[in-house]
């Protein structure tokens, strides 16, 4: 499966296994990555898995 340039949508991203594929995704190139989190306050999570570029 192609990923570099995809869109992903990721439920349960908070930690974890979900957490562990939304940042594989990101690392492997997709384009984006939409995430679903449990406290959207809570940004040390899920927006530090952001891409630097």
């Amino acid at each position: 499966m192609e990923i570099k340039g995809s869109v992903a949508l990721v439920t349960g991203s908070h930690r974890g296994i979900g957490r562990a594929f939304a940042r594989s995704l990101i690392n492997h190139g997709a384009a984006k990555v939409y995430t679903g989190a449990r406290d959207p306050a809570d940004e040390s999570d899920t927006r530090s898995a952001k891409r630097s570029t």
